[in-house]
């Protein structure tokens, strides 16, 4: 097997969750709209922050103290050295934070290298 050498090691994986809910859990035609026009954001953002983004879809669900609710969200991540996400962190903080606020939600999901923190609006 040949060995391959890379120019640059992207290490690291940042992502943020975009839910697909206004008002916490709402599913409309406007949420999909907005939800649309965040991740065209995101992607934008991360590309000159990181080089490039990649969108998943996904599934997931929370407990709102009554219900389970469930919904789809958008993954957008970026792959990156620790330098670049160092570099960029408070601006990735501040993308999940507007996401947040937007979307009228409680928080929004933000992982590196598999760690989550739950982002607020403030």
């Amino acid at each position: 097997m040949k060995d391959f050498d890379f120019y640059f090691q992207l290490n690291s994986c940042v992502e943020i969750f975009v839910p697909s809910t206004l008002n916490r859990n709402e599913h409309s035609a406007e949420a999909e709209a907005v939800q649309a026009t965040i991740v065209d954001h995101l992607i934008s953002r991360f590309s000159e922050m990181f080089g490039g983004a990649t969108v998943i879809d996904g599934v997931g669900g929370w407990f709102d103290g009554s219900n389970v609710i469930k919904e789809s969200v958008k993954i957008v991540q970026a792959y990156c050295t620790a330098e670049q996400f160092g570099a960029n962190l408070e601006k990735v903080v501040t993308l999940a934070r507007k996401v947040c606020r937007e979307m009228n939600q409680d928080a929004v999901t933000l992982r590196f290298n598999g760690q989550t923190a739950f982002i607020s609006q403030n």
